[in-house]
């Protein structure tokens, strides 16, 4: 079924604006508490943040001998195989937050947004991370439309300015709103508990339980809970560029998609991706959209190959 509503990308820009649907014009993102933050200055807006209680618990496992993975782990510690807890934890580990720079000096502006390593080399420090292609393509504050000029990604326990990873921009593909970011040689990433996500290709169905783990607001990592509404429709965005509507294949589900979603993750219970968050409904309380997993590794493919 092809829709065409009112639904805007779900990231937040500080100074940009939001690309909506159909007739309906660019609302503004301005956000005085960003732009005031983020302007003429590189310290990160994320706050200072420590792993959960179970990592750091792992952690300290791993300095006293233990071999374990995270998931034996956790059971050890009375999660449970069943508990969605256990899985949505290790699915946190390939999350990232994403800070784009968009033009230099006064005329810079930025966007705030986040992404899922899709590869992992972890003994060379590289990765290659997917989000969404209106995440690292948006304007400057001189209305001047173009790639990110810097990109920077924060892992999972570590989103402060001093544990800024540089991402460069490998490859995507507009019209499917689908980017990919290239870490080389990043000496944080080769120390941190970081992980590629585990990839689940087959279709989810209606009533099944997801978690989206995105960056809302630019206020940091966060986890929403809810279920499959539909599995598949198509529904028609705003280009990055804002030039276009394009027209995508979307899971639909009703949890909770804030402004800076964009990019994050889609997981089942089991801690599968098998989505990438893009666009909300306006004006529609619990309606949110993820690019299938099917559609995501198509675009992967011809970027990567």
């Amino acid at each position: 079924m092809r829709k065409r509503l009112k639904v805007v990308l779900a990231f937040l820009l500080a100074v940009c604006a939001v690309f909506a649907l159909a007739a309906c014009g660019p609302s503004s993102a301005s956000d005085d508490k960003y732009h005031s933050e983020l302007t003429g200055t590189s310290v990160s807006p994320f706050p200072d943040s420590a792993l959960s209680h179970e990592w750091q618990l792992y952690g300290e496992a791993q300095s006293d001998g233990y071999t374990g993975t995270f998931m034996e782990f956790l059971r050890e510690i009375e999660y449970t195989v069943s508990d969605d807890t256990a899985a949505i934890h290790s699915a946190l580990t390939s999350a990232v937050c994403i800070e784009s720079v968009f033009g230099t000096g006064s005329s810079a502006s930025y966007s705030l947004g986040a992404g899922v390593i899709y590869s992992l080399n972890k003994s060379k420090g590289d990765a290659y991370i997917v989000t969404n292609y209106h995440v690292v393509y948006g304007k400057n504050r001189s209305g001047k439309y173009g790639l990110a000029n810097e990109i920077e990604v924060y892992l999972y326990g570590g989103y402060v300015s001093s544990r800024a990873v540089t991402a460069t921009f490998y490859g995507g593909e507009m019209n499917y709103d689908i980017a990919v970011l290239k870490v080389s040689s990043s000496s944080v990433l080769r120390n941190s508990y970081a992980a590629a996500a585990k990839i689940e290709h087959e279709k989810v169905t209606a009533g099944e339980r997801v978690y989206a783990i995105g960056n809302p607001n630019g206020e940091g990592f966060s986890v929403t809970g809810g279920v499959v509404s539909v599995p598949y429709e198509t529904i028609d965005v705003m280009s990055a560029d804002d030039t276009h509507l394009i027209e995508l294949p979307e899971i639909r589900i009703d949890a909770n998609i804030n402004h800076g979603n964009s990019g994050g993750g889609l997981f089942n219970a089991n801690g599968e991706l098998v989505g990438i968050v893009n666009a909300r409904g306006e004006s529609e309380d619990f309606l949110g959209y993820a690019i299938p997993m099917e559609t995501v590794s198509e675009v992967l493919a011809r970027v990567l190959q």
